[in-house]
């Protein structure tokens, strides 16, 4: 019903009548969705610009959704990101436990682009807990630590 017709229907006194149908008037809502950009090579993006981390969107890229600029510049580190692929794959064979119940992809892409050092920063981060660290926390830290160190 278009919204005259509703404004008609209430002016007219019949709210109140339990037998008439009483018909109902939404308004329309706008919904926006963010721009994505697909990225093309990993090489494309890599940048020494500085990225201003307010203005973030999240861009799909093989099966995760990476953190990057709305110039289209991703700030997720993607390498590293597919380091902590291979160690979260490593201890679901040792622990017989599926990908989510150890890291989920939005824990891995939060490692990958905050590159934490610490607990407190561990913790801190998306998806990320007490708990995660406690079981898996320390490798995760140890393959990012090492990785920052051979850069």
């Amino acid at each position: 019903m278009n919204k005259d017709y509703y404004l008609k229907w209430i002016n007219k006194g019949f709210e109140n009548d339990c037998s008439v149908d009483k018909p109902s008037y939404r308004e329309v809502v706008e919904i926006r969705t963010p721009k994505v950009i697909k990225p093309k090579r990993v090489e494309e993006y890599r940048s020494d610009k500085k990225a201003d981390v307010n203005k973030t969107i999240f861009i799909p890229h093989e099966n995760f959704e990476v953190v990057g600029t709305e110039e289209g510049l991703i700030i997720t580190d993607l390498v590293l990101l597919q380091d902590l692929k291979k160690l979260r794959k490593e201890i679901m064979k040792e622990t017989k436990q599926p990908a989510y119940t150890i890291i989920g992809n939005k824990g891995l892409v939060s490692l990958a682009t905050f590159k934490p050092q610490t607990k407190e920063e561990f913790i801190s981060l998306y998806g990320l807990g007490n708990a995660t660290y406690n079981k898996y926390g320390q490798r995760f830290i140890e393959l990012i630590k090492s990785k920052l160190e051979t850069r």
